[in-house]
């Protein structure tokens, strides 16, 4: 994640929201809490497997007379310890849910204002795409027209005659087409309608 920063130009990063840090925090706080418990879950989960295999009822009866240990009270003990193990699980992991609602909640607004502060940058970019969309369509439609001239006057013609070379290669093809089907005007109508241009 971003540090917490404000740029001179007063751009803000994710940090600078109110909130967002605090809700990210905890929201990484109970993610960890929760994936503790659940590998405390598995563990119990192999050990009392492990026990199941290892003793008999005789087995355990013979313990119980030899030591004076009931297994099955330590089971159910142990049983009690797991049903409680369980119980916080659920209610860590509906904590991370609510958790990671509000912090996903405060991330999109958070992002929202970062966006809207560099929006300029945005505009400054997408004005460039339209120049540089604009000069390649027409250049594109130009160098067709040429093409065009020349075998209006009669000229025989077909890339590479007289040293002159196809601008299009095997890898551009699929981009000239698509060049040639640009409205240009229709795209920077779209652009003046979101006040880009």
């Amino acid at each position: 994640m971003a540090k917490v920063k404000t740029t001179n130009d007063g751009v803000k990063t994710l940090d600078d929201y109110p909130g967002y840090l605090e809700a990210k925090e905890r929201f990484d706080r109970v993610s960890a809490r929760k994936a503790e418990l659940e590998n405390l879950m598995l563990e119990a989960i192999d050990d009392g497997r492990r026990r199941e295999v290892e003793m008999s009822k005789i087995d355990r009866e013979a313990h119980r007379i030899l030591t004076g240990e009931d297994l099955d009270q330590a089971e159910k003990a142990e049983l009690a310890s797991f049903r409680e193990l369980e119980d916080e699980l659920k209610a860590t992991t509906r904590a991370c849910e609510i958790a990671q609602a509000e912090y996903e909640r405060l991330w999109r607004l958070a992002s929202s204002e970062v966006v809207a502060a560099r929006q300029p940058e945005h505009r400054a970019l997408v004005a460039e795409i339209t120049e540089s969309l604009k000069g390649l369509v027409e250049a594109i439609r130009a160098e067709e027209a040429w093409v065009r001239d020349l075998k209006d006057e009669g000229v025989y013609f077909v890339a590479g005659l007289g040293r002159t070379c196809n601008p299009q290669s095997k890898e551009t093809t699929p981009l000239f087409a698509m060049l040639r089907k640009v409205n240009v005007g229709a795209f920077c109508e779209r652009l003046k309608r979101h006040g880009y241009l």
